[in-house]
């Protein structure tokens, strides 16, 4: 068995896929990216490409899991975008995902959109910048009558969850229409207890009272889906899935850490690239010492530590093999060993709710397409990392004079190239259209977490699963 939870015995420099090449040039390192944070200027400018949604039913939609070739028993799958990579990224995908309605309208139509998105100010140990953003993006608005303004609310789920509403700020439309950008100043995850919106009107300079569930008081609402699935034994909805996808997983959760499925199989995927990056170049050619045989020795490791699990990873590593990863970090694997392993890698984990988004009630046709394309893009990385993998475990076992030739250059340059399939994608040299990564695919789930508003006379419950 090996050793668990030994420190590690060397800081690497973190890498950012963006900053190389997606084919790297050898010995040519992976260059840090600084994250980028636009102005709220600027994020409200990028809010006036929203359009409204649909609520069209498709039949189920089959998406198939990541499946690995058979793996012998000893043989060998930090989010870096920051605010402006997410939210452009995200509000790029809104216009496709929520298509606006034909003809005039009607006390029926939607009326805009309120989205959760994340800011990037991440933290490995707690929930924040991760949906602690709101946008709110209306229009076809009345004015308020004389002396009134509009309030923007979030709203707690109905059923169980204490939290007070939560107030977003003023909105004051221009020509009917109003945008509204909102930010957790602790930068907490708003997505875990809150999916409804409401807007009220109160005398200005004068703060409401929380609306109240009946919702009596908005003059316009909506709600995440939160319908059960039908036939689903563990009661889940729209809303289910996109929580552990997004913002709270419990087999995350059990270990002491925050976020979810999406959070840390990025964070992870990250470390891949950074690792392998750092092995890479470590090569000196015929001058490659011990110590830097020993550096490039224990990067790759820890990639088949992230790759496999804590408790799968010791299954195809020599005997006395140290642990070089945090145990909780890196417990569960991005890969999955065993058939039905318990719990599943991150990449089968975040299949099977893609698969839930993709038939619980209340998802748009756009969506369950678009699920369909991220499920395309999930079997892509499974492929790079699984290649990933085998080259990790040959290079697991070199000794110093095989690190010294020119075929573990060769190798190094391939974990490098796996690595950044995976986490940042490719370009096509055929027709030049980029394949998504981890990072594109992140980007597109994220606009899943968008609240189609609608006028108090459309009486439509999401959360009772009923109309009145």
């Amino acid at each position: 068995m090996r050793k668990r939870d030994e420190p590690q015995t060397e800081h690497t420099t973190s890498s950012r896929a963006t900053g190389e090449p997606l084919v790297p040039a050898v010995r040519t390192s992976v260059s840090s990216t600084h994250e980028n944070h636009a102005s709220q200027a600027e994020l409200e400018s990028l809010l006036l490409s929203f359009q409204l949604p649909t609520h069209e039913q498709e039949p189920i939609l089959q998406i198939h899991q990541p499946v690995l070739p058979p793996r012998k028993p000893r043989r060998g799958a930090l989010i870096a975008s920051g605010l402006v990579g997410l939210v452009v990224a995200s509000l790029l995908l809104v216009p496709r995902l929520l298509a606006p309605l034909p003809g005039p309208l009607l006390s029926t139509t939607p009326i805009g959109t309120v989205a959760f998105l994340s800011s990037g100010y991440l933290d490995p140990q707690s929930r924040t910048g991760v949906n602690d953003l709101v946008t709110v993006n209306l229009h076809a608005l009345p004015p308020p009558a004389a002396g009134q303004q509009y309030e923007a609310w979030l709203l707690p789920d109905q059923q169980s969850d204490p939290q007070p509403p939560r107030l977003l700020g003023p909105l004051s439309p221009k020509q009917g229409k109003a945008h509204l950008l909102y930010q957790d100043l602790a930068h907490q995850d708003l997505l875990v207890h809150y999916s409804g919106f409401c807007l009220t009107a109160t005398p200005l300079g004068k703060q409401s009272p929380a609306p109240s569930p009946d919702r009596a008081a908005c003059r316009a609402f909506g709600w995440l889906p939160q319908i059960p699935t039908p036939g689903d034994e563990m009661g889940y909805s729209f809303l289910s899935h996109l929580r552990h996808l997004l913002a709270l997983d419990p087999t995350i959760t059990d270990l002491g850490l925050a976020g979810g499925l999406l959070t840390w199989l990025a964070r992870n995927s990250e470390k891949l690239l950074e690792y392998s990056t750092s092995a890479r170049d470590s090569w000196a050619g015929a001058q490659t010492t011990a110590d830097a045989a020993g550096l490039m020795h224990r990067q790759i490791i820890r990639i088949l530590d992230y790759l496999d699990g804590q408790a799968y990873a010791w299954m195809e590593l020599p005997q006395g093999t140290p642990w070089l990863i945090d145990s909780r970090t890196g417990h569960i694997g991005l890969l999955e060993v065993t058939a039905n392993q318990q719990p599943p890698g991150y990449l089968s984990h975040v299949a099977l709710h893609l698969l839930g988004l993709a038939n619980a009630p209340g998802h748009t046709e756009v969506q369950r397409r678009l699920a369909q394309a991220i499920d395309q893009t999930l079997m892509q990385v499974t492929a790079a990392l699984t290649h990933l993998h085998a080259v990790a475990h040959q290079l697991v076992t070199f000794r110093l004079t095989q690190w010294q030739h020119p075929q573990a250059l060769e190798q190094l340059n391939t974990l490098v190239i796996q690595a950044t399939r995976a986490y940042v994608g490719q370009v096509d040299p055929k027709n030049g259209n980029m394949t998504e990564g981890i990072i594109g695919m992140v980007s597109q789930i994220q606009p899943f977490a968008t609240i189609s508003v609608v006028t108090s006379e459309h009486q439509m419950d999401l959360s009772a699963g009923k109309e009145q």
